[in-house]
């Protein structure tokens, strides 16, 4: 008997078949927007990746827990040294002749977003069960970027093409405007590195198609290397990776892989002494001697020289003639020019910092961190060698994501019985 003036209220009835089916369809959507946002973060378009961030966002909010769990203390310390970082890049930045040129505002704005779409990426997958595709594809929209960048120029100005590329994003505003080649280089040289440290995950007996697609960017890279004659190509994608990735895949007892890479790399010396000695001439700039005077190392070791000196002072582009130039084209000694002395420490903090977990991962699980390893490896070498920080954002930020990778695998193997030792 129900008491006088109780009211009953209807209990209200939750489909739980239909929260279930939209579940369904968020994972079921989810990989290919988490490819997506890859792609656009390689792109290096603010205004491609800012929106697919946003639908990537959405996609993976009913899953914030799942992301929140794979933050241990490794990954909010990358998080505290990545923040630190880039207040002190901005706090004190000085753009090159700001009277004449200045992106500070935009500039920030979009490495931040960057910065953040890559975290939130890093963290919000499963690596175990991509077995790091999200590497890839970020690379391949690097090199998507640099071949169309190459292509258009040959289309649009006569060689010769070293030191003279066309910027696109000038000419989608209607001006032909003019920039270095050692940037397009570099994203060049991602994807072929990072394939090669794909395979140290992957076994080999893929595909025909995956192989086909390798064999199309190997032709379509090294045609781009020669056409804007970048030896630095040929000396990591073909000699030094190699090597890398064949030292690892030796030590994981992969002694085909290893084999077939030292391979690789005694056929392109055959081929380069060829070339030398009876002047072919597949290379404009040949890998000599030469190289160990190459600007880029003399620009390196001019700002060794002035940081001894004195870290304090803006140090200057040099040495002469190369005092015309506005960067030195490495990360660090640009950081150090552009914000200054504790810019640089930061920057040396944070990158110290993912190889040292990396360092730690290879402890743990030895075939996913000699994998990653040998992805981060090569990207800082372009990093230290090629990189003008306002230009090409693409290496920092997938040194980034390596780093998320690491952070969310460490957790997952901390969690699993086989490493109880690793915490």
């Amino acid at each position: 008997m129900k008491a006088l003036g109780s009211i009953s209220i209807p209990r209200l009835k939750i489909n739980h078949r239909f929260i279930a089916h939209i579940n369904m369809k968020q994972s079921r959507y989810q990989p290919f927007l988490s490819i997506a946002q890859a792609i656009s973060l390689g792109l290096g378009m603010f205004k491609v990746t800012l929106p697919i961030a946003i639908i990537y966002g959405l996609s993976t909010f009913n899953s914030w827990k799942e992301t929140a769990a794979r933050i241990k203390m490794g990954g909010w310390t990358l998080i505290g040294l990545l923040v630190i970082f880039l207040f002190l890049y901005r706090y004190d930045y000085s753009p090159y002749k700001p009277e004449l040129f200045s992106i500070e505002a935009y500039y920030f704005q979009m490495f931040f977003i960057l910065c953040i779409c890559a975290m939130v990426l890093g963290f919000s997958v499963d690596h175990n069960n991509i077995s790091g595709i999200l590497v890839l594809y970020l690379c391949l929209g690097a090199f998507v970027w640099a071949v169309c960048t190459v292509l258009i120029t040959a289309w649009l100005s006569p060689p010769p093409y070293y030191g003279k590329i066309v910027d696109l994003r000038a000419l989608a505003r209607g001006i032909l405007s003019f920039g270095n080649t050692p940037g397009i280089a570099s994203l060049i040289i991602m994807l072929p590195v990072s394939l090669m440290a794909y395979l140290l995950n992957a076994p080999l007996k893929k595909s025909i198609w995956f192989w086909l697609g390798v064999f199309a960017i190997a032709v379509f890279s090294i045609a781009c290397a020669v056409l804007i004659h970048q030896r630095s190509f040929f000396v990591l994608v073909v000699m030094v990776q190699p090597l890398i990735v064949g030292s690892f895949a030796w030590m994981l007892g992969r002694y085909r892989l290893a084999s077939a890479l030292l391979l690789v790399v005694a056929f392109a010396a055959m081929s380069l002494l060829i070339d030398h000695h009876y002047q072919v001439g597949i290379l404009a700039r040949q890998i000599d001697a030469t190289l160990f005077t190459d600007a880029r190392i003399q620009m390196g070791t001019y700002w060794i020289n002035q940081l001894i000196a004195n870290p304090f002072s803006m140090p200057l582009v040099g040495p002469e003639p190369l005092n015309q130039y506005p960067y030195f084209h490495s990360f660090f000694a640009d950081i150090h020019r552009i914000s200054g002395f504790w810019a640089l420490c930061a920057a040396i903090a944070l990158i110290g910092y993912i190889f040292l977990r990396i360092a730690y991962l290879i402890y743990c699980n030895k075939q996913l961190g000699l994998w990653l390893m040998a992805t981060a490896i090569p990207i800082f070498l372009i990093m230290i060698s090629s990189v003008v920080p306002e230009g090409e954002k693409q290496p920092f930020i997938a040194l980034l994501l390596v780093a998320c990778m690491c952070e969310s695998l460490l957790s997952s193997q901390n969690n699993s019985k086989q490493s109880s030792a690793c915490v």
